[in-house]
């Protein structure tokens, strides 16, 4: 059996929305370089919630293709009716998810 590398890292995440900056401690769940990389918030005060996020690369012609997706692991109850009042941008992430993959267009095209 190959030998499993767990990497559990800690980062300060500024997402812009409301008042939703703290500091998350994140798992990597898969890495297959350069194709996946998918990755987890873990739960822990003051966060109860957990989510699992992915960015997939794939050739599309000439260029690759980008692709972002994420997944509500655990949420109690209360959050799913608390979040999308207090947070209205939450009911929708599709603009933030669009945002997220012009930024890395952006970076890919400087060459950084």
């Amino acid at each position: 059996m190959p030998a499993q590398l767990y990497l559990v890292h800690a980062f300060r995440a500024t997402t812009g929305v409301a008042h939703s900056v703290g500091v998350r401690l994140n798992e990597v769940v898969r890495a297959d370089g350069p194709r996946q990389l998918t990755w987890g918030t873990m739960r822990a005060w003051p966060f109860p919630d957990s989510a699992e996020w992915s960015l997939t690369l794939s050739e599309q012609g000439a260029g690759t293709r980008v692709e972002e997706s994420f997944c509500v692991l655990h949420m109690p109850h209360i959050m799913g009716w608390l979040v999308p009042l207090v947070v209205p941008s939450h009911r929708d992430r599709g603009a933030d998810l669009r945002m997220d993959l012009e930024r890395l267009g952006a970076i890919v095209e400087a060459g950084t």
